[in-house]
């Protein structure tokens, strides 16, 4: 399944704001082309599954008759189970593919979530390397990554980049190496 849409980095504010994302409507994830669906069954129902709304609201069939018919049959099949067995589910999406590299010389590096996690990954890598050289023991400077769980949706957040937690850090260290917190208190606090 696929949920197309436009990355949020690459839209203007003023996109962002006019585009109200209706999560009903617009975040609907496309499990396969009419063209299929048309070429499975008559009048492209699959597995034949009735088509339209139940008349009759008491009818256990409603809920059934308004999911992809699709979708339960792929479902059932997993569970090993008929489609008319299922009464209720609660579906969750997350990317599955792999990394790849693609380019004519393949020299770039394709992949989901690629911005956060290679980001934070090297970035991490690369403290803990100059950490393990040694050469960290000359630092004039204290070396700090800050890795934070949300971008730009939820950056005021607790735990967001727009949050206190730098400026409480940076306060807490200041305090440690002016003396102003024995280095106990520091080691406590920082659990």
């Amino acid at each position: 399944m696929r949920i197309p849409n436009l990355a949020i980095h690459l839209q203007t504010p003023q996109e962002r704001e006019a585009f109200k994302v209706n999560k009903e409507d617009h975040l609907q994830p496309i499990l396969a082309t009419e063209v299929k669906k048309g070429l499975d069954g008559p009048n492209g129902v699959v597995s034949g599954w009735g088509e339209g709304e139940a008349k009759d609201s008491e009818d256990p069939t409603v809920w059934q008759r308004s999911q992809s018919p699709l979708l339960l049959s792929l479902i059932a099949s997993k569970l090993d189970i008929s489609p008319s067995d299922i009464h209720d589910f609660t579906l969750s999406l997350y990317d599955v593919q792999s990394s790849s590299f693609s380019g004519a010389y393949s020299e770039f590096l394709t992949s989901s979530r690629l911005d956060n996690l290679f980001g934070c990954f090297t970035t991490v890598e690369s403290l803990l390397t100059h950490c393990r050289s040694g050469s960290s023991k000359d630092d004039g400077d204290i070396s700090v990554v800050a890795l934070f769980d949300h971008e730009e949706v939820g950056s005021s957040s607790t735990v967001g980049a727009g949050s206190t937690l730098i400026n409480d850090c940076v306060k807490r260290i200041s305090r440690a190496l002016e003396g102003g917190e024995d280095r106990e208190e520091a080691r406590i606090r920082r659990r």
